[in-house]
């Protein structure tokens, strides 16, 4: 709810009003910190470069234990992942463009 000088009020910003909507700011970052916090390669692994031009930017995360991949899509196009990966993270559902811009989490 914006007030006459355009702030967002203060009970607009409140976590149970956020908390409910799996698709929210909030739930959003939860779900990739969590991403983040319980893999290894997310959060230890070697950066390597897969990549990168006018349409795509993609590098992997490597480590002993995993090796998720990062997937950044500008522009129209197809953003559908590899046969056998499994998609832990997309910007757009189904995981399309169609759009400026998506991005997704893949594990390998």
């Amino acid at each position: 709810m914006d007030n006459a000088a355009g702030a967002i009020e203060p009970a607009a910003r409140a976590v149970d009003t956020h908390d409910g909507n799996p698709h929210s700011l909030l739930n959003t970052t939860r779900h990739l910190t969590n991403l983040r916090n319980n893999s290894p390669a997310l959060r230890y692994g070697e950066l390597v470069n897969i990549r990168s031009d006018a349409s795509q930017l993609s590098f992997g995360r490597v480590s002993p234990e995993q090796s998720p991949s990062c997937r950044y899509f500008f522009g129209d196009g197809d953003a559908q992942p590899a046969s056998r990966t499994r998609v832990l993270f997309c910007t757009v559902e189904p995981c399309r463009t169609g759009q400026e811009f998506a991005a997704e989490i893949l594990d390998a």
